[in-house]
């Protein structure tokens, strides 16, 4: 099928090739993405108004805004930049969940014992299967999975009209031992689902921004630690590069897509991981434990994971990839290896509430399986039992 089919339009305007950062990328024609950000990121437990003002929400402009840098901070401006859920066509099928088998998922469940309470998983994605504002998927339906906002109509829940977020939520989190469907790695803790893609799997560096710094808030007020899953890609934009650094002042977790675009390289923001250590740049291999051809490559791979032929739930409704409303089918790209290693960072995290991000990111590049070269692979392909193996 084809699954990440390209769209010439955005929000009516025409999407076109722009320079930005010497390279050429997919930008939405006439509109820009600016925020005021502080010379020094805010970091977590400063909770005066002025910190709050000067955290970087990003908004939209028609044109460039005409508005110049404050004693606060230096504006940050750019084209409105296209970012696309990073799913690959169909490769063919393995047994259903296989990647669950490879990386040992049953014996790290044996060896868990944490407090699910202690960690929230942010998926930013497509959303949810949601019908009459309610949860409509059997795997998908416990009160744990979070409305979060929706970026394309506010106001509403975060409902998803494509597919790829409810593939991507199942893989991570889908409801275990009941009896139906297939069974996430993460199937406990709490989901907030925000909603950036659109029916076409399109969304921006902005909505990127402003979803991050939601579930920031949420996580906060939850008094919990935060794992962002974010299964797309997009260009590298000073909107994409400010949200990273914001993220990881404030001691989050971005585990990101590598993004299909093969030997051409990685999408961000998953491509900070070289600069940033807070984020977790996830490549995708089949069941040989090769990396799948569409895989991104290069130095900001951090870890690989099954993410060819990855069988999970569907809308139970007709979307775009889905027009006959099957419940569950078989998708394949970086955005389905992505998840498993959010599921992985959050049942360490909740079992070690002490460590910081970067030290659950190196707790699962150092229990990693070596594939062999780390241009392809980087520490290897993610091992479950060994991560939680003596925590």
């Amino acid at each position: 099928m084809e699954e990440n089919r390209k769209v010439d339009t955005y929000k009516g305007r025409r999407i076109v090739t722009t320079m930005v950062n010497g390279k050429p990328v997919e930008t939405v024609e006439g509109l820009y993405s600016w925020a005021q950000v502080p010379v020094a990121p805010a970091t977590r437990g400063m909770a005066d108004a002025e910190t709050r003002r000067r955290r970087s929400y990003f908004d939209l402009s028609t044109g460039v805004p005409a508005i110049g840098a404050s004693a606060s901070g230096a504006l940050v401006v750019n084209p409105l930049a296209i970012h696309r859920g990073a799913v690959a066509p169909d490769d063919p099928e393995f047994h259903r969940q296989w990647g669950l088998h490879h990386i040992r998922a049953d014996e790290a469940w044996s060896l868990w014992n944490g407090n699910a309470e202690r960690v929230v998983v942010a998926v930013i994605d497509s959303g949810i299967p949601i019908a009459d504002n309610a949860r409509s998927h059997p795997d998908l339906a416990e009160e744990r999975l979070i409305f979060g906002k929706n970026f394309h109509s506010p106001g509403s829940p975060p409902m998803d009209d494509h597919g790829h977020g409810t593939h991507v939520t199942g893989i991570l989190s889908a409801r275990r031992d009941n009896q139906e469907g297939i069974a996430g790695l993460w199937a406990g803790g709490r989901v907030v689902a925000y909603k950036v893609f659109n029916e076409d799997n399109i969304g921006t560096d902005q909505m990127f921004n402003n979803a991050v710094l939601e579930a920031l808030d949420f996580a906060e007020a939850a008094g919990a630690r935060l794992v962002i899953n974010y299964s797309g890609e997009g260009p590298d934009t000073p909107t994409s590069k400010a949200t990273v650094d914001q993220l990881r002042a404030e001691g989050a977790l971005l585990v990101a897509a590598a993004g299909n675009q093969g030997t051409a390289g990685v999408g961000f923001p998953g491509g900070y991981s070289t600069v940033n250590d807070a984020v977790l740049c996830v490549g995708s291999v089949n069941a040989s434990h090769r990396r799948a051809s569409s895989s991104g490559v290069g130095p900001a791979v951090s870890v690989v994971a099954p993410g060819v032929d990855i069988f999970s739930t569907f809308p139970n409704y007709p979307v775009t990839v889905n027009a006959g409303g099957a419940s569950y089918t078989s998708m394949s790209g970086t955005s389905m290896a992505t998840p498993l290693v959010a599921a992985l960072a959050c049942m360490i995290w909740s079992q070690r509430p002490e460590f910081t991000a970067q030290e659950v990111a190196q707790r699962i590049r150092e229990t990693s399986a070596s594939l062999g070269g780390a241009h392809e692979f980087g520490s290897g392909i993610i091992d479950a039992r060994a991560a939680m193996s003596g925590l």
